[in-house]
């Protein structure tokens, strides 16, 4: 967290590790920090949690955010008392 905290507005690969009708949870590749992205700030579409699959699907996009998939995220924010790290998705990396 602390190693994140001036790296707010950068941008890191990540696999979704988990999935929860709130959002993603993303372990970031390079540190395996993990952090969480809200469903409603994905943007581009409305997210609906698919409970049976454990996965995130766009009601227009169909796009299926599943975990194991390799995602680009920024970095929104840390809250230390939290223990949290804020991210916003950015996109899903294909053929990785």
């Amino acid at each position: 967290m602390e190693f994140l905290e001036d790296k707010i507005g950068e941008e890191f690969e990540g696999v979704i590790s988990g999935v929860i009708e709130k959002g993603i949870f993303v372990e970031l590749v390079d540190n395996l920090c993990e952090g969480m992205v809200l469903a409603r700030n994905i943007e581009g579409d409305y997210y609906m949690f698919d409970a049976d699959n454990y996965r995130l699907v766009g009601r227009n996009t169909a796009q299926v955010l599943q975990i194991g998939d390799k995602i680009k995220v920024e970095i929104a924010g840390t809250d230390l008392k939290r223990r949290t790290i804020d991210m916003s998705f950015v996109e899903k990396l294909e053929g990785e």
